[in-house]
């Protein structure tokens, strides 16, 4: 029986979900608040930590613990 619900989900069609927030801020405002890793906590009620800098080669790491309690971690090169 998995393998049929596998086999149906592969050949289902694609769906694509969209989403949109209207922000009322500048890009410029924007750009200020997300380019400082520093600040993510002060609007992320999720974030649990965030080390590294936003900067050609570096390492950015974060920590997240969303509602399910079960902490995150990304890490992205910039």
């Amino acid at each position: 029986m998995a393998a049929i619900l596998v086999a149906a989900f592969a050949f289902a069609p694609r769906q694509e979900v969209v989403t949109e927030v209207g922000i009322d801020a500048t890009p410029a405002q924007l750009w200020a608040l997300l380019g400082d890793p520093g600040s993510y906590r002060d609007w992320n009620p999720f974030i649990v930590s965030v080390e590294g800098a936003l900067a050609e080669g570096e390492t950015l790491v974060n920590r997240m613990r969303p509602g399910t309690g079960n902490q995150i971690t990304f890490k992205r090169l910039c």
